[in-house]
């Protein structure tokens, strides 16, 4: 700093940005640090250098746990990718579409622990089961969840009572999250996939699908083979 200007002139910002510019300064004036202190809490003062001691660790324990974060989010992801990859194996291997539909829901049940899972074919015909293949009407898709049929993405999240009647063929008790993937054909939409939890926090809206519509999209592949 120049000498010839009055201390009483110099702003706080203009000492921040020569602080800044020169980060080593009080390793050349150690002595200003035992004068130095910032509040930290009522009653006591910490010195500057404890301070940034300080602001460093929390930093570090912040960094730590972005890293742990993400190292967990990458083992879900690999967990998620092994399960994905060996339900398709196990579709492909289905022969009809009612064995499609059994190997597709006993695998979700099993080893995705969701506790509803129901497939249903789109018709125009009024809805009724069949053996394990369902068909649903699309005027009844249509009056009581329109949305479905306007976008070709998954829906998650928690679903109103009439919502559940349509999606499960009836409602089902303790279904309190779910989610719903529309199955394309070309393009349109052919089929719909449900799964429901009694956790409502199990299918979150907004949640990451990735794995989920690349299913959809081998599902949406096989069902030529079978309708």
């Amino acid at each position: 700093m120049s000498n010839d200007k009055p201390l009483s002139d110099l702003q706080p910002d203009q000492v921040a940005q020569y602080l800044l510019e020169n980060p080593t300064f009080f390793l050349k004036h150690e002595q200003l640090l035992a004068d130095l202190y910032l509040p930290h809490s009522p009653g006591q003062a910490v010195s500057l250098l404890e301070r940034q001691v300080s602001l460093l660790r929390e930093r570090n324990i912040d960094m730590r746990k972005r890293l742990n974060d993400m190292l967990e989010q990458g083992q879900r992801n690999d967990l998620l990718f092994q399960k994905t990859t060996s339900l398709v194996l196990h579709l492909l291997e289905a022969q009809n579409l009612n064995e499609l539909v059994r190997r597709l829901t006993d695998y979700c049940e099993n080893e995705f622990q969701v506790d509803r899972v129901q497939f249903s074919l789109l018709t125009s015909a009024d809805s009724y089961r069949n053996n394990q293949c369902r068909l649903l009407s699309v005027m009844d898709v249509e009056r009581n969840m329109p949305s479905l049929l306007q976008s070709p993405q998954s829906i998650s999240g928690i679903f109103r009572d009439d919502e559940l009647v349509l999606l499960f063929a009836g409602k089902p008790e303790h279904i309190a999250s779910a989610i719903v993937l529309p199955i394309i054909v070309g393009d349109k939409i052919q089929a719909i996939l449900a799964m429901g939890s009694d956790d409502p926090h199990y299918f979150k809206a907004g949640m990451n699908t990735l794995f989920l519509g690349f299913i959809g999209d081998v599902i949406g592949k096989l069902l030529p083979r079978f309708v």
